[in-house]
């Protein structure tokens, strides 16, 4: 081999050593990113607790508050929820009539305008109570009718957990001195919807 054969051997070698040898950084690079995203659906239940009482016996001109817990009216709704807006609950009628139905057409109206319920008027409303125990408040509320835009009864916070919460809402009836006996029916509904 001639001396320029090995000196073009011994470039050959050395550029191929070099080239393996130069940093990986030396090459071109790509990468690409994707963001992961783990949607977690809103979950309201609401639910009326056993403990709930929905009928009560009154005479006639008289004004029940339901501060007497063995005769009242008192819904306990019982609300879960991971809604990390919060949530609504409302209440209304089911129909269009939101009187208290009774025999032979009789009556127990309901309240036109938040106020006063008092023994002789022959209306009805509701109110929130903080506790199944709470004394009423003067003010009562009139029962929404389909009509109507549904009563909000009780807005929650914001969360990042789950919640179990309860609500308390109250009834209060009020007979005229020549109320007619029997029973006095209505339905109320109440919704829960997230904020």
């Amino acid at each position: 081999m001639s001396h320029f054969s090995k000196y073009i051997a011994a470039f050959g070698v050395a550029a191929t050593l070099g080239f393996a040898a130069l940093p990986l950084s030396s090459y071109a690079e790509t990468s690409v990113s994707q963001e992961v995203k783990v949607t977690v659906n809103s979950s309201l239940a609401i639910s009326m607790k056993s403990g709930s009482s929905h009928t009560l016996t009154i005479d006639q001109n008289s004004f029940n508050d339901g501060s007497d817990s063995s005769n009242r009216i008192q819904h306990e709704l019982e609300v879960v929820s991971n809604s990390s807006t919060g949530y609504n609950i409302t209440l209304q009628d089911s129909d269009d009539n939101n009187d208290l139905s009774g025999p032979n057409s009789a009556k127990i109206e309901a309240i036109s305008a938040v106020g006063a319920i008092a023994a002789g008027d022959g209306t009805w409303g509701w109110q929130k109570v903080a506790t199944a125990g709470a004394t009423s408040a003067a003010s009562w509320n009139p029962v929404p009718t389909t009509a109507s835009s549904a009563a909000t009864v009780h807005t929650s916070g914001t969360t990042n957990t789950t919640v179990t919460e309860s609500t308390f809402v109250r009834y209060g009836v009020a007979t005229t001195a020549s109320q007619a006996s029997g029973d006095y029916t209505d339905t109320v509904v109440y919704r829960v919807q997230a904020n």
